[in-house]
């Protein structure tokens, strides 16, 4: 495979980037967080259940909306 130049200033500050960067923090946050959220159960999240608010949270960083996310788990 041919060496690839180094990204330019301009690509790294690209929305796309950001944007995957921060759904990954939002994923790192949920997973630093789930043991506690086991242990102490917060208000309903998304999908009704009585979970960690961080998971409603990680879906709407996704963008996704509730009916979609209660459509896939009845799949």
């Amino acid at each position: 495979m041919p060496p690839q130049a180094p990204p330019s200033e301009q690509e790294e500050d690209s929305p796309l980037e950001n944007s995957g960067s921060m759904k990954d923090e939002m994923i790192h946050l949920y997973l630093n967080n789930s043991t506690m959220a086991l242990a102490i159960p917060r208000e309903a999240c998304l999908l009704g259940a009585p979970r960690c608010h961080g998971i409603g949270m990680l879906v709407g960083a996704f963008g996704i909306c509730k009916e979609q996310v209660r459509e896939a788990i009845l799949e």
